[in-house]
């Protein structure tokens, strides 16, 4: 099913490039819907975000998404590629199942790109929910009250977040891409490696993989940005005691904020990603190894 099963370099920079391009295109595109979602998640009793963002500029943390967008898709799609790969050809990967592998592979990439993204993504929902005006006030304000650690409030959140949802996506994704290729090589008389990919075969998988793990990691999301936008001069209350609050100011319907939002957001965005990606990543394989 694969053109190209090598580690090399030239697969690993056609898996960045690919995922560079198709991070900053969904991000751009995006942006908008993921504020609104920020701005409903981070609201509480005390403070209602959503109900004051006529007053926030609808732009505010664009900047900071996008200098983060580009290496961080590109990180994580050359982690994944690779991670795929390697567990695949090796001996403890070989008594894996393939949703498994592809478990693996995602958890390796999403704990990679984290590190770099963290940051930004600190720094963009403060601005999102009109606690900043612009990146270099949120830094220095971020990094006087809690040093470097500042820009690593809600790493776990984040990874509790990524690996999951990620977890579900790829290995649904991959699923869904091999019943595509079984179906095309039967209908059409060839061999599964013979079949081509079409843009919209892609973002039809991508879109309902990215939806349907959204909305069953939404819980976990919006714990994430309570976190990341919580207040810089308070110490951080822990994950269960969050968790509690939340349920105790709306229920379940807490812990799903923003939920519709965000299923709308992967929807369109999945589509977006794996098709940009396999649509990138083929052109530029053909052109570097043919």
């Amino acid at each position: 099913m694969e053109k190209h099963t090598d580690l090399s370099l030239k697969k690993f920079l056609c898996s960045s490039l690919a995922g560079g391009c198709a991070g900053i295109s969904v991000d751009f595109v995006l942006f908008p819907i993921d504020s609104i979602k920020t701005r409903l998640q981070a609201s509480t009793k005390a403070k209602n975000y959503a109900k004051e963002a006529n007053k926030v500029n609808k732009f505010r943390g664009f900047v900071s998404s996008m200098l983060a967008s580009f290496p961080c898709a590109a990180i994580f799609w050359a982690s994944y590629e690779f991670s795929k790969l390697f567990i695949s050809k090796s001996e403890f990967g070989q008594s894996m199942s393939l949703p498994l592998q592809h478990f693996c592979a995602a958890s390796i990439a999403e704990s990679t790109q984290a590190l770099v993204r963290n940051p930004f993504e600190v720094i963009k929902q403060n601005q999102q929910i009109g606690k900043y005006e612009t990146i270099i006030q949120a830094g220095k304000d971020i990094y006087s009250h809690k040093g470097i650690g500042g820009f690593y409030r809600g790493y776990f959140s984040l990874i509790m977040r990524e690996i999951p949802f990620s977890g579900l996506q790829f290995p649904l994704y991959e699923y869904l891409k091999r019943l595509q290729i079984a179906y095309l090589s039967r209908s059409r008389n060839i061999k599964p490696e013979e079949v081509e990919m079409k843009f919209w075969n892609n973002a039809i998988n991508g879109s309902l993989a990215g939806s349907i793990a959204g909305f069953i990691i939404t819980p976990i999301d919006v714990i994430k940005t309570r976190r990341m936008t919580a207040d810089v001069q308070k110490k951080q209350i822990s994950i269960p005691k969050l968790v509690s609050e939340i349920y105790s100011e709306a229920g379940m319907r807490g812990l799903y904020r923003g939920a519709m939002i965000r299923v709308l957001y992967l929807s369109f965005g999945g589509s977006a990603f794996f098709g940009i990606y396999e649509k990138i990543k083929n052109s530029l394989e053909s052109a570097m190894y043919d």
